[in-house]
């Protein structure tokens, strides 16, 4: 994903800078879980977006240990 967009702008500005720092690798796995989370989960969008971040952090940390 090489665009920004608010369609993959998390609504949370908080959640938005956490994002902003990732990776692109990060990013599109943070915008697919939360894509996921929404619209198949039917979890309103902060929501997804908050879930979506604590996996996307947890994805992170275990790539980070493999590459260790």
């Amino acid at each position: 994903m090489t665009t920004r967009d608010d369609e993959s702008t998390p609504t949370d500005p908080a959640v938005a800078a956490r994002v902003a720092e990732y990776d692109e690798d990060a990013r599109e796995w943070f915008v697919e879980r939360a894509a996921i989370r929404e619209f198949d989960g039917g979890l309103p969008r902060p929501e997804a977006e908050r879930l979506a971040l604590e996996d996307t952090e947890r994805w992170l940390a275990r790539r980070s240990a493999r590459s260790s």
